[in-house]
């Protein structure tokens, strides 16, 4: 029998070249996801367009799925864009209204926590730090998923809890091999690896997190929707230099425009996730008059 530092090492070796093996055998099984387009199309269909820029990027949201959802809540008459000596902000016309997706609620209750009476400048909506931005976003994509679900067009990745679980056993049996190995301040030591080694791999291992896989179903729609993409590309090729200043919020396809990627002008003016230190979004048009459909 091998003396126990030996045994030890081969087991430490052994566990975290399986353990690694494991973790590329998920992100394969739940790597992004893509389908042929439909030929283009202009019929939209009842998905929300936070569940569309999902099916669009290989079932993972991007921030245009926020972007998208301000623009839907708005053209259904839940919110209203305005400029005020220069500045754009919102306007809530309904502070709590029926019917919405747990992430359409975030998004609102974000709104009234910034608000001064109905009105919420735009960069009020920015976090003062990075990880509470990533945290909102996990939050609110995470919520956008669930009703992709609901949907049965994704289905939940596969579980990853038990990477965690696994990643004690190469590191106890790696620290234990440092403490027999190591001559000065071998507990320390060992525990220094033990440590190393477990957040070493929850970190690889949140790589597989928050994955999402696409149904029969899923991948129909998706299809359906990039045929939408490219019909808006070749038919509303004015979209692409749309801002809140001068394309009506009642536009059928503009929060699916959003959603799909294709007017990065209203994704730069509506990030409510934007960190202060990032440059001010756009302003409105100066010469953009509001009206009761548009801002």
């Amino acid at each position: 029998m091998p003396p126990l530092q030996t045994l030890l090492f081969q087991i430490g070796g052994g566990g975290l070249v399986a353990w690694l093996l494991i973790l590329a055998a998920v992100l394969i099984a739940t790597r992004r996801r893509y389908v042929t387009p439909d030929p283009p199309t202009d019929e939209l269909e009842t998905c929300r367009p936070a569940v569309v820029n999902l099916l669009v990027n290989g079932w993972r949201c991007t921030p245009e799925a926020v972007h998208a959802t301000l623009t839907d809540l708005a053209a259904r008459g839940f919110l209203d864009f305005h400029r005020d000596n220069g500045r754009a902000s919102i306007h809530i016309l309904d502070p709590d209204p029926l019917r919405l997706t747990q992430y359409e609620r975030r998004l609102m209750s974000r709104l009234r926590e910034h608000a001064h009476g109905n009105r919420t400048p735009l960069e009020a909506l920015g976090f003062r730090f990075r990880r509470d931005r990533f945290r909102w976003l996990r939050r609110f994509h995470a919520e956008v998923a669930a009703d992709a679900r609901a949907r049965r067009v994704a289905r939940t990745g596969l579980n990853t809890d038990f990477l965690a679980g696994a990643a004690l056993l190469p590191a106890l049996a790696l620290a234990g091999w440092t403490y027999l190995e190591v001559t000065r301040d071998p507990l320390l030591s060992a525990a220094a690896v033990l440590v190393a080694v477990v957040v070493l791999l929850l970190q690889l291992a949140s790589l597989a997190r928050d994955r999402h896989r696409p149904t029969p179903i899923g991948r129909r729609t998706a299809a359906h929707w990039l045929g939408v993409r490219s019909y808006l590309r070749e038919r509303r090729p004015e979209l692409a230099g749309a801002t809140l200043g001068d394309t009506p919020i009642s536009d059928d396809y503009l929060s699916y425009a959003v959603a799909l990627g294709l007017t990065p002008g209203i994704s730069v003016q509506l990030d409510p996730a934007r960190n202060p230190d990032d440059e001010p979004a756009p302003t409105m048009r100066p010469g953009a008059t509001p009206t009761p459909d548009s801002p």
